[in-house]
């Protein structure tokens, strides 16, 4: 593993992306203290990097005394779909119903550190997939319920109490738009935006500010009416969503504009640059992480926002399995000054038994956690450098989306038990050069 250290900008109280299309902000409020091998049920490993000269301390992916584990069993969670972070909680998108946070003030592990909250009629769960906070309130896309697309979106109050589910709230969408299947939750400085899957030719958002019964919008658009929308992040230039295809769509928020562009089909343009799930910002780029749907594969997808969004110079990639062989199958980006993070989730899909004899083949779950230097040449395998989860405890991998405290970079589990923290940097800092900040 490579560690290259050069000269960041000051990062200071700020908004960050984190993925499965989760776009958060929050200020320093408090953090926990590193976690130690101890904690983290793991012993040795090497001395934390030295200080870069912008005054941060980016610890390296096989630190393991920088890594923290913790079962399911021993603080009560469920498998879960990107997340988000208001300034003191992590909060996790969960499949079974039940809003479920993360109080960074005490220890990872520790049952006492989560709190868990039932929402209206959990007896039939509805899973959730992706949340944002815009200030107040923790918003979270539904992707089912009673295994049918549900319409639903449910938001949490910060200002009230967390535990006995008063200050949750849920708005049916379906009776604008029918049953939408919501895949994530990010934002911008107006609006919520929630990608969809298998949609109508409408986009789904939320204007911040507005009554909760009131405030959804569903602009038009001209693109592929059954596109599924995975996952999208806020860009200097507006709202870009990622697909399972290789378009993406831009959301021109000043001038009401709505745009597409396939860098797959483009003359030039990389055929496998298709299957992309949740997206990060860098101030500059939006990386796009790549899924592939049944078709796994390593190829990140970099759109420059200073560049017309048709324009092919503004799109490069990099094909993670050129430096790994077995990189390829990601959902959800994240960043954290310095690093975009690639989140490992499957390295291939789970197959239906065609006997129907209820034997499907497993998923090959993806262990390998893979970031990129902004610092570095993005075309370059020196400029990467990733880490096999398993290093840490056999079977680790299928995470959905991460997010980012200013410190720790969580990874949010969807097929494994076991949830992992990773103490990125030191001391606190969020990226300040992103806007939308509550």
């Amino acid at each position: 593993m490579k560690c290259r250290w050069a000269r960041v900008g000051a990062l200071a109280c700020g908004a960050f992306v984190a993925s499965t299309g989760v776009y958060v902000a929050a200020c320093d409020s408090g953090y926990v203290t590193p976690a130690t091998a101890s904690e983290a049920g793991l012993e040795g490993g090497p001395d934390p990097a030295p200080i870069a000269e912008g005054g941060a301390t980016y610890l390296p992916l096989d630190d393991k005394s920088a890594w923290t584990l913790a079962a399911f069993s021993a603080v009560g969670m469920a498998s879960s779909f990107g997340g988000t972070f208001d300034g003191r909680y992590v909060y996790y998108a969960s499949s079974d119903g039940t809003l479920r946070r993360y109080d960074t003030h005490g220890p990872f592990g520790v049952a006492t550190s989560w709190q868990s909250a039932p929402t209206p009629e959990s007896t039939v769960p509805w899973v959730f997939v992706g949340a944002a906070f815009d200030g107040r309130y923790v918003t979270y896309g539904t992707s089912m319920r009673n295994g049918g697309a549900s319409g639903v979106v449910h938001r949490y109050d910060t200002q009230g109490s967390f535990d006995d589910g008063g200050a949750i709230e849920r708005f049916d969408t379906s009776a604008s738009r029918g049953g939408l299947q919501f895949f994530g939750v990010s934002r911008t400085p107006q609006y919520l935006y929630l990608p969809t899957k298998a949609s109508p030719n409408v986009l789904t958002r939320f204007r911040i500010g507005a009554p909760f019964d009131a405030g959804f919008e569903y602009p038009p658009v001209q693109s592929d009416a059954s596109v599924d929308r995975t996952g999208g992040v806020a860009g200097a230039t507006g709202y870009y969503f990622a697909t399972v295809t290789g378009l993406v769509e831009r959301v021109n928020e000043a001038s009401g504009e709505i745009d597409g562009y396939d860098f797959s089909k483009a003359e030039g343009g990389m055929p496998r640059a298709k299957g992309y799930v949740g997206a990060a910002f860098d101030g500059t780029y939006v990386y796009f992480a790549p899924e592939g749907g049944t078709n796994k594969h390593g190829v990140a997808l970099r759109f420059d926002t200073r560049k017309s969004i048709g324009d092919n110079t503004g799109w490069s990639t990099f094909d993670m399995q050129t430096a790994w062989l077995d990189a390829k199958g990601f959902a959800g980006a994240a960043f954290d000054g310095r690093y975009v993070y690639f989140i490992p989730y499957e390295r291939a899909p789970m197959v239906a038994d065609p006997t129907m004899s209820g034997n499907p083949t497993p998923a090959v779950l993806n262990s390998r956690l893979v970031r990129y230097d902004i610092t570095q040449s993005f075309t370059a395998a020196t400029s990467w450098d990733s880490f096999d989860l398993t290093q840490l405890a056999p079977g680790l991998g299928g995470y959905v989306g991460a997010v980012f405290d200013g410190e720790y970079l969580y990874l949010v589990p969807a097929e494994s038990t076991t949830l992992l923290r990773f103490h990125a940097r030191t001391p606190p800092g969020l990226p300040a050069q992103y806007p939308g900040t509550p």
